[in-house]
């Protein structure tokens, strides 16, 4: 989660990141009922918990590992977990990409938040695979799927104050590529994972603009650097950025009020494999 660390801290990133907590909430949600009460499950890339603290209820007799690259963010991971209550969870730093783990030692592996280039998305999956038991669940969520309502508004939004201030329109925004159900499908097949589920969700827990907006301006210069973007400006045009800043709330609220109701559902992408029994 180092993009995100860098721009949030861990503590805020905890506070706004709805797309982790949702995520993490429906991919636990999709493998429910594979679940045993004493399974041993590996979270990767962990972030501050939020997959790990939805499953570690539902396997109380079993344990749960959640690992990230960034210290900071375990260490508040950790300190959740004193608080939660909960005796079947802990947390540890570690690199996807290579897991300190021996083979067949899990019976669940999540990534819930592995971001990186699909190369980066191969390596850890096929780690994850490494890890786990034979007849053992994997499980991914992606947010943003190419097509999603998120980033219709935001481009939208975008188009709108390009339009205003003279500028030509910005480049269409497809979504993340890491969501395309083909990319995955292509990742489950090369990892010799047999896919269950792959599929797009939106979830119940819409995001409205008020919300959406305190995320962006929560996030280290953020804000600045969209509509720097956007608009060709100078960095240090601080009276131009404030007033493209100005505008890009007016359009975004009337977009989203006029299209969405206020409200943009969080849409995911969900994929599911089961590592092969041996002999299989």
């Amino acid at each position: 989660m180092g993009y995100y660390l860098d721009l949030y801290g861990p503590a805020i990133y905890d506070v706004f990141f709805d797309h982790g907590k949702e995520g993490a909430r429906v991919l636990v949600e999709t493998i429910r009922e594979h679940l045993r009460p004493d399974m041993q499950v590996l979270d990767v890339a962990t972030g501050t918990g939020f997959a790990a603290f939805e499953i570690a209820p539902l396997v109380p007799e079993g344990y749960v590992l959640g690992i990230d690259i960034e210290e900071d963010a375990i260490l508040l991971a950790g300190y959740k977990a004193g608080k939660s209550g909960l005796r079947n969870i802990g947390f540890r730093t570690g690199d996807a990409l290579s897991l300190d783990f021996d083979d067949c030692s899990f019976d669940v592996a999540l990534g819930s938040q592995t971001f990186g280039d699909i190369d980066f998305q191969k390596r850890s999956l096929a780690e994850m695979v490494r890890v786990l038991r034979p007849g053992g669940l994997v499980g991914l969520v992606r947010p943003h799927p190419p097509g999603c309502k998120v980033y219709q508004a935001l481009h939208a939004t975008m188009l709108e104050l390009a339009a205003r201030h003279g500028k030509g329109a910005p480049d269409p925004l497809r979504g993340n590529p890491a969501a395309d159900p083909s990319v995955i499908a292509d990742l489950f097949a090369q990892s010799d994972v047999i896919t269950l589920f792959c599929e797009q969700f939106a979830v119940a827990g819409a995001r409205d603009f008020a919300r959406s907006t305190l995320n962006l301006v929560s996030q280290t210069g953020s804000m600045d650097k969209l509509v720097t973007n956007i608009l060709g400006l100078a960095e240090g045009d601080r009276e131009s950025i404030i007033t493209g800043t100005l505008d890009w709330l007016e359009i975004g609220q009337k977009i989203r009020e006029e299209r969405y109701g206020g409200q943009i559902d969080l849409e995911f992408l969900i994929a599911v494999g089961r590592k092969p029994e041996q002999g299989a």
